[in-house]
């Protein structure tokens, strides 16, 4: 079984590492009956446990207690590995093993919110770089 991503209108412009990586093996064993992962893991996806759905809503609160750590603490001249060291303490003390997606990433997402919101409300003052 091999993982893909089975999304009709996923528009794919560079291969992934994934899709490498299937390739690869079909080649190495064209002799082999080899199947889609998919159709047995969107069952497992489409419904949630009572456990999945406390271990998003723990990963929710510790993210959104991370924001608002970072909120208070980003000013003008406030260094990108600062906001990334803001998230990480917080996701860390609050049991998190690292954090849900890399920190650039995070600081793109922090920038986004903070644009929108000085939009929207003309409170808060977008990050610089």
């Amino acid at each position: 079984y091999l993982n893909d991503n089975p999304h009709a209108r996923a528009k794919i412009t560079v291969e992934t590492r994934t899709a490498r990586e299937n390739a690869a093996l079909r080649e190495k064993y064209p002799n082999y009956e080899i199947e889609r992962s998919a159709p047995i893991l969107f069952s497992l996806r489409a419904i949630k446990s009572q456990e999945e759905v406390e271990q998003m809503q723990r990963a929710c609160d510790i993210t959104k207690a991370g924001f608002e750590r970072v909120l208070q603490f980003v000013k003008p001249g406030v260094m990108e590995y600062e906001i990334e060291a803001e998230f990480m303490h917080e996701f860390l003390r609050r049991g998190s093993l690292d954090l849900p997606t890399p920190p650039s990433l995070a600081v793109v997402s922090m920038r986004a919110f903070c644009t929108t919101s000085r939009t929207a409300t003309n409170a808060r003052p977008a990050m610089s770089s």
